[in-house]
């Protein structure tokens, strides 16, 4: 699900000793060798889940985020006719490579180092096509995030394939919710989200007290205000930009495109989206938080994310046949995203980066810039232009 190859040695481990010692504090059943076990068997889930084509398994325990990025580039694909195969993964180490705490989150990153035969099948035939034939080596860091406060679970939770607020099995289908409680099981509230995957050579420790021009201003106007929630969406985003272009179809853009775009912006993405051109192979290295800049009442904030990416340009001909025009590259966006000044944050709704923000139902691939269950304007959330 992204360029994996890369082998980096481990970093030093630069976690927080800090905020590993009050993440303690908070829940005193925390166990370091635990948790990465429970990493271990997710990253397994996370690469069956990937091969089968099929993110049921999964969805209690990955943001939308994660969930869209998947769905989508399985769906891109199934529409070239073959699915990626994952085969002989193993963890060979799992480490935690930092820590970091504040109002709204707990957030752990991971280490991951693994090996995996990687090759495609063609979905038809079952034939194999290209890949590797022996198992090769490759590291990533795993982003979990949880609400402060929450205490590590006794039995099994949603990695496992239960509830962690009533331990009930769960039954996902379009959101992650427990049928049983009502609970959104990937909401942080009751057990860790995977919410970010980069890749190795993206990699650095983040610094999460960095300040973000206009970001402490923002957050006492918006006390529920997360920049993990922005990011997260940043992702949504690019993969429906990536979608769009791919199937050569605005809806799958419309949701997320702001009426207040520039005519030259807005004119240049309905030439990509309409072109034969498209992006092969995307995968995203980073998504962070550049800067904040408040409007006045009746004006629109906005919020400026970096995303750095890799792709193949290709163009597909008449008949459907690929042709690579550009080798594959590193690139970085910077995304716009415009609120209403004075709309507040809803932090129960983190991670529901690609729901609607008013009855948490998934926002599904339509022209219109409304709900279809509950017509609320997705606008309330924000918009972006790139």
């Amino acid at each position: 699900y992204g360029d994996h190859r890369d082998l980096h040695s481990f970093p030093t481990r630069r976690s927080s000793a800090l905020a590993l010692a009050a993440l303690k504090t908070r829940d005193a059943r925390f166990d370091e060798e635990k948790f990465c076990e429970r990493v271990s068997a997710a990253f397994v889930k996370i690469q069956d889940a990937w091969s089968e084509q099929k993110l049921a398994a999964v969805r209690a325990f990955i943001s939308d985020g994660i969930h869209e990025r998947f769905s989508l580039q399985i769906k891109m694909q199934q529409a070239d006719g073959y699915r990626n195969q994952m085969e002989d993964v193993k963890v060979l180490a799992c480490g935690i490579a930092g820590v970091y705490g504040d109002d709204h989150f707990d957030t752990i990153h991971v280490t991951i180092h693994a090996s995996a035969v990687d090759y495609n099948v063609r979905l038809k035939s079952g034939k194999r096509m290209d890949g590797s034939a022996q198992p090769e080596e490759f590291i990533e860091y795993w982003s979990f995030h949880r609400k402060p406060g929450v205490q590590s679970l006794s039995g099994p939770g949603s990695i496992e394939g239960n509830c962690p607020n009533c331990a009930a099995p769960l039954q996902i289908v379009d959101q992650a919710k427990c049928d049983s409680c009502g609970s959104m099981v990937n909401s942080g509230e009751h057990d860790w989200v995977l919410a970010e995957i980069t890749q190795a050579r993206e990699w650095r420790v983040p610094d999460n007290d960095r300040r973000v021009p206009g970001l402490a201003v923002l957050k006492k106007i918006d006390p529920g205000f997360s920049a993990q929630h922005v990011e997260d969406r940043v992702s949504v985003m690019f993969w429906r930009l990536q979608a769009a272009n791919f199937f050569s179809d605005a809806a799958y853009a419309q949701p997320i495109l702001s009426d207040t775009m520039p005519d030259d912006q807005k004119q240049k993405r309905t030439a990509e989206i309409s072109s034969a051109m498209f992006w092969k192979d995307p995968a995203v290295g980073k998504v962070e938080l550049i800067d904040v800049v408040l409007g006045e009442e009746g004006e629109m904030d906005r919020i400026r994310v970096m995303l750095r990416w890799s792709g193949i340009l290709a163009k597909r001909s008449a008949k459907g046949k690929q042709q690579e025009i550009r080798s594959k590259n590193i690139y970085t966006h910077v995304y716009c995203l415009v609120r209403r000044h004075g709309v507040k944050s809803d932090a129960s709704r983190t991670f529901s980066s690609s729901a609607c923000s008013k009855c948490g139902a998934p926002i599904a691939v339509s022209k219109e810039p409304t709900c279809v269950y509950c017509g609320a304007e997705l606008t309330e959330i924000g918009r972006a232009h790139v």
